[in-house]
């Protein structure tokens, strides 16, 4: 089961008030999971497989606040229709034909909370993403992107850009080559002719696909 790293501060205010670790264990249990270890502030949380939407601080606060009380059911969300569009690519049929976005606004994130997001994915990848072979995830700051942006299949000699972790252009082969996350997802790759990336309406390209955010 995947084991999640949550702070201890952001969780308490997650919920709205400070929760002893002995009610949250308790609750934890009867969600059928556990603490796994504690270390200063932060908790390791082992994850009951079936429960995807407690893969995130806010995912587990909001399980939390149901049972104890504090806000039970589920929370209203106000989801509404923007005009920014994503265009899919015929060209990925095969390959990762398929792309969810959403914008979320209104964010206050703190480093913690970046680091703990990105923790959680990391860990939906690795289980239900079956190591990235069937899904991916990613998060873009909203203020950096150019709309519309388009997904599509591009040759991997045609797709050079500075990946996340490093401060020089790079091309496809040589991410999955020198980067660690390319080296680690090349074999996904295998066979294929195009490798899907997203690109704004400036020609930045924000990621390629399995392997690395850019810059």
């Amino acid at each position: 089961m995947p084991i999640i790293d949550i702070s201890v501060k952001t969780l308490d205010t997650l919920i709205g008030k400070k929760v002893d670790s002995a009610t949250i264990q308790e609750a934890l249990f009867r969600f059928g999971m556990e603490i796994d270890s504690v270390k200063g502030d932060t908790l390791k949380i082992e994850i009951t497989p079936d429960r995807v939407d407690m893969m995130t601080p806010e995912g587990i606060a909001r399980a939390l606040r149901a049972y104890l009380g504090i806000q039970p059911g589920i929370p209203p969300y106000a989801i509404k229709k923007s005009n920014a569009v994503v265009y899919v690519n015929s060209n990925l049929k095969g390959i990762r034909e398929y792309s969810a976005c959403a914008l979320v606004k209104n964010l206050k994130w703190t480093h913690t909370m970046i680091k703990e997001t990105m923790s959680a994915h990391g860990k939906i990848d690795q289980t239900y993403g079956r190591k990235r072979k069937k899904i991916g995830l990613g998060v873009y700051p909203l203020d950096n992107i150019a709309f519309p942006v388009r997904y599509y299949g591009e040759k991997q000699d045609k797709i050079r850009f500075v990946p996340l972790g490093s401060t020089a252009p790079m091309t496809a082969e040589e991410i999955k080559k020198k980067h660690p996350k390319g080296k680690e997802n090349a074999d996904i790759t295998k066979g294929w002719e195009l490798f899907p990336i997203f690109k704004d309406k400036k020609g930045k390209i924000m990621s390629l696909i399995p392997f690395i955010n850019s810059r």
